[in-house]
């Protein structure tokens, strides 16, 4: 028998993990939760912050599609804040990321995003590139 009244060994361990990991999960919702419900109080700057450190937690999980959309919030909410040019970069990335998943409608809709803040920062003219490079065209 083993350490743990009969159970195999490294059968604790396993399901250690699995409560780590679901522990991690659960973590990334609420602060996914946190990001969306600052954003709708108006706290966009907060909100904006919140999205960014879950994009990189989503990114280096893996979890793209969920990555995408934080990286959106982000833009969207920095774009509402009046920083344009700091919303450009998440906006892409969400479309880019969004596209790879075959999440076309999504993609669409963020690039529609990405089109208004290049109008509003007067770079209307760089819009083909930015669509290729979102389309994968750009490599």
């Amino acid at each position: 028998p083993g350490a743990a009244g009969g159970a195999e060994p490294g059968h604790g361990t396993a399901l250690a993990a699995r409560e780590s990991a679901a522990d991690a999960a659960e973590l990334l919702e609420l602060r996914d939760s946190r990001a969306r419900l600052l954003a709708t109080a108006g706290r966009l700057v907060d909100a904006a912050a919140e999205a960014f450190a879950l994009t990189a937690l989503h990114g280096a999980a893996g979890n793209r599609l969920d990555e995408a959309h934080a990286a959106w919030l982000a833009g969207r909410c920095l774009a509402g804040t009046g920083d344009h040019e700091g919303a450009l970069e998440p906006l892409v990335r969400a479309a880019t990321l969004f596209r790879a998943q075959r999440r076309r409608q999504l993609s669409t809709s963020v690039s529609d995003d990405v089109l208004d803040v290049l109008g509003r920062l007067g770079r209307g003219d760089e819009a083909p590139l930015v669509l290729a490079e979102i389309a994968g065209e750009g490599r």
